[in-house]
């Protein structure tokens, strides 16, 4: 094994100096750390408050004062309509108290970073209502309705009259700029076959039949090389979109567009009308057939909605518990975090008890 060597610091040669705010008074001591010696001064800030800087920071410029004044150096400056009124506390981030110039009575709390970055400059009043009356392609935005997944939710006009629903992310980026009628009437006016070949709502039906008929498919041992086929109908994509593109639509305002995927109702049934949606990532993680289920007070469900139903603790902890660590089911879930006893038979075997009312039973996986 090589040796360590280290080069010898002089670590008395920025004592006295002054970086930012602070002034370097003594030499406070050094840590070994991953085969690095680190050393650690006493200083002074212009504030009065005295803290022990680490050498590189000081001489990279990272730090400049101490932890108060970085907490407190924006306080009163202005970051688009909000005011910073004073800091309101520290959980990972600093937080601020903030006024926002339209009047808006209430305090809003922001993360430093969101102010600094441009990402926050006005209170949720002045984001969701100012939009309305504004034209996005054929749409003229009537109303704020309501927030879903963070985004906002607005009633819309078509310039043909008809009443859609748009989220304010669609809206902005024209992604969906008019309604279902004048699209289809814009194709067949310009002899569009169906103008749609970029969009993901093109790309899942072009993945769909891949997975059920293309056997160098990654996906096709669990969907085509099962038995899962599509609607006949679905050969052509005209056919599919007739089908299934309203209800993408209202898929992408209550989700997002990103965060959506066409399911199968039943998972050993067909793609089909009837037997197809878009839902969002996790109502289709538990709808998968290698779910876990069990059954809790006689109601069938996956691990993952019995952790949200029963349990404060995360998916992964009662997913740990039971794999790793052989506990029973009501434990993984009740038990606070911290808790070392350790389950009586493995969960991955199917379990039953009766405690207060709580029966469960784990059914297995596929």
């Amino acid at each position: 094994m090589n040796p360590v060597h280290f080069i010898k610091t002089d670590v008395n040669d920025i004592i006295g100096k002054k970086f930012g705010k602070l002034t370097v008074i003594s030499y406070a001591g050094n840590k070994f750390i991953n085969n690095h010696i680190h050393h650690y001064y006493n200083c002074h800030c212009d504030c009065s408050n005295d803290c022990v800087i680490e050498r590189t920071d000081l001489l990279r410029g990272h730090v400049t004062s101490c932890h108060h004044c970085a907490e407190y150096d924006i306080i009163g400056k202005k970051f688009g309509k909000l005011t910073i009124l004073s800091y309101a506390y520290k959980k990972g981030h600093s937080y601020y108290n903030c006024k926002c110039d339209c009047g808006n009575p209430n305090i809003i709390v922001v993360e430093r970073s969101h102010l600094l970055d441009g990402h926050t400059q006005s209170c949720d009043n002045c984001t969701k209502y100012d939009i309305i009356g504004k034209i996005f392609g054929k749409l003229t935005v009537i109303r704020y309705l309501y927030h879903k997944y963070n985004e906002a939710v607005y009633e819309c006009r078509c310039s043909c009259g008809n009443i859609v629903i748009r989220n304010r992310e669609n809206l902005i980026s024209n992604s969906f700029s008019c309604c279902y009628d004048c699209f289809k009437k814009y194709q067949s006016n310009n002899q569009i076959k169906h103008g749609m070949s970029r969009t993901k709502f093109y790309n899942i039906w072009n993945r769909l039949k891949d997975r059920c008929t293309y056997k160098n498919s990654p996906s096709y041992s669990n969907y085509g090389g099962r038995g899962i086929t599509y609607d006949p109908r679905w050969n052509q994509f005209e056919n599919f979109r007739d089908d299934m593109y309203e209800s993408y639509i209202e898929a992408c305002n209550i989700y997002g567009e990103e965060n959506i995927s066409i399911d199968r109702i039943d998972v050993n049934g067909n793609y089909c009308k009837d037997n197809c949606r878009f839902v969002d990532n996790k109502i289709q993680a538990n709808n998968k057939r290698n779910n876990r289920i069990v059954t809790i007070n006689d109601e069938d469900m996956t691990l993952s909605q019995a952790v949200d139903k029963y349990s404060n603790l995360s998916y992964h902890q009662v997913q740990k518990r039971l794999n790793s660590q052989n506990w029973n089911l009501k434990d993984a879930l009740i038990k606070p975090i911290g808790n070392k006893e350790i389950g009586k038979r493995k969960t991955h075997c199917p379990v039953s008890f009766i405690d207060n009312n709580f029966i469960s039973n784990e059914k297995g996986g596929i």
